[in-house]
């Protein structure tokens, strides 16, 4: 009776392996492939041996093949990454386990899909690679050029590191080891693109760097625009006022000529006659207009032939109309749009950006103004001097402030002026710009006076 039992349990088991048919990639074929081996599973020993072995190489046979059809199926698209790569792979092994008979199972159609996506791959990989050593190559001579760049920069700011000692240089030369870097962490980071991720960040942002450094740079450079402007001014300050004096010195007759009346300072009645103002003065007049000024106030003071005066030690000492003409004539400049001021030892500034707009400078007792407009371009009323001297190239006209007439008209060149660099009033100024009196001896222990050598 039992002998029945399990030929018919047997029977039963070789009828669902004789079921599987040819092997698909279907839910259909699955599961009969999985229903005959659970039912195989499911025999005694003694029911198991009732099968033949060749019976039981035909259910191992359909699950090996629909085991391969899957992993070839799984490979999908093809594309050049690491997982693509993985899954070909894997498919490929698991073909290859296979006997010759179940390769022939598997069928023609899906041997074909695991060669083509083999060919497809590497064709994708050698044109992935082609580009990958092109964008390599680019992204480490970015580098080098970002690189030695950075060098210049740093050997440019060399002299305003504390010590000079070149480490901006080696800071810049360190980063030429991140290609390197790179390059290892391609090799053991498995992935195809590692390396030119990490170039192509490392050169982003060392060119971002320079980029930072050079608006930085030029923010530098427009900022102190005027002082480079101004410093050779500054320098060259005692050597100009050394040679009017010692001009004064070498002409004691001609400062202490009587005939000094054609370099008095305008009457007041002046203002009310306009047409009567004093016609320009010519080189030898304006020095004597100004040089024998000065000796009147080295008079019983000892500190003005053996001193050179700031402009700010000057207006210290200036009498309270010519404060009130450079109050006046520099809250208008002010009151226009980008213009800023600045004080330096010769004199005082108003640059419209990079432009030079009106340099206030003290002569004897005058309040003067070198201003940045061509003095061919204005009306013979305003009776403006043409200055040569390469220092001041960019304010080439020169106007004296001696009455409140030239006062007003000095206001008119200044928008002139001002028209003519692009910029309109913008706001109202009404400052203070007081410059309480102070004696040699002060100003000399403030460092405004300077010794002349």
């Amino acid at each position: 009776m039992q002998k029945l039992v399990d030929a018919e349990r047997a029977y039963d088991s070789l009828e669902k392996i004789y079921a599987i048919g040819a092997v698909e990639l279907t839910l259909q074929s699955q599961a009969k492939v999985v229903f005959a081996r659970t039912t195989y599973e499911l025999l005694s020993e003694e029911q198991k041996a009732l099968i033949s072995k060749a019976d039981v190489q035909k259910l191992v046979d359909a699950e090996k093949v629909y085991a391969a059809l899957v992993e070839i199926d799984a490979i999908g698209d093809v594309s050049y990454s690491t997982e693509s790569k993985e899954k070909i792979d894997h498919a490929r092994s698991t073909f290859d386990s296979l006997t010759p008979h179940q390769k022939e199972m598997i069928g023609e159609k899906n041997r074909k899909t695991l060669v083509n996506a083999e060919k497809d791959y590497a064709s994708v990989e050698n044109s992935s690679n082609v580009i990958v050593i092109v964008f390599l190559v680019l992204s480490c001579l970015l580098i080098i050029g970002g690189v030695l760049f950075l060098c210049r920069l740093f050997m440019k700011n060399k002299k305003d590191d504390e010590g000079g000692n070149g480490n901006g240089t080696v800071k810049a030369m360190s980063v030429s080891i991140l290609p390197v870097i790179a390059v290892l962490a391609s090799h053991y980071g498995d992935a195809p693109f590692i390396a030119l991720y990490v170039l192509a960040g490392i050169a982003v942002l060392l060119w971002i760097c320079i980029l930072c450094m050079v608006i930085a740079r030029k923010k530098k450079a427009k900022a102190s625009e005027p002082t480079a402007e101004e410093e050779p001014a500054e320098a060259e300050q005692p050597s100009e006022e050394v040679t009017e004096e010692s001009v004064e010195e070498d002409r004691p007759a001609e400062a202490e000529q009587p005939s000094r009346e054609p370099v008095e300072e305008e009457k007041p009645s002046e203002a009310e006659q306009p047409e009567e103002e004093e016609p320009a003065p010519t080189a030898v007049q304006s020095f004597v207009a100004e040089a024998p000024v000065e000796a009147e106030e080295a008079e019983g003071n000892t500190f003005e032939g053996r001193y050179v005066r700031s402009f700010t030690a000057k207006m210290c000492q200036a009498d309270d109309q010519v404060k009130s003409y450079y109050r006046t004539l520099k809250n208008h400049a002010l009151s226009f749009k980008k213009a800023v001021s600045r004080i330096s030892w010769p004199f005082d500034s108003i640059n419209v950006g990079r432009s030079q707009a009106v340099k206030f400078v003290i002569k004897g007792k005058t309040l003067c103004l070198y201003l940045g407009i061509n003095p061919d371009e204005l009306p013979a009323k305003y009776r403006v001097e043409k200055v040569e001297s390469g220092r001041y190239a960019g304010v080439p006209c020169l106007y004296r402030v001696r009455g409140d007439r030239r006062c007003a008209y000095a206001k008119e060149i200044i928008s002139l002026v001002m028209e003519k660099l692009g910029t309109v009033p913008g706001k109202t100024c009404d400052d203070d710009y007081d410059f309480p009196y102070e004696d040699d001896e002060t100003l000399l222990a403030k460092g405004l006076i300077k010794e002349r050598r």
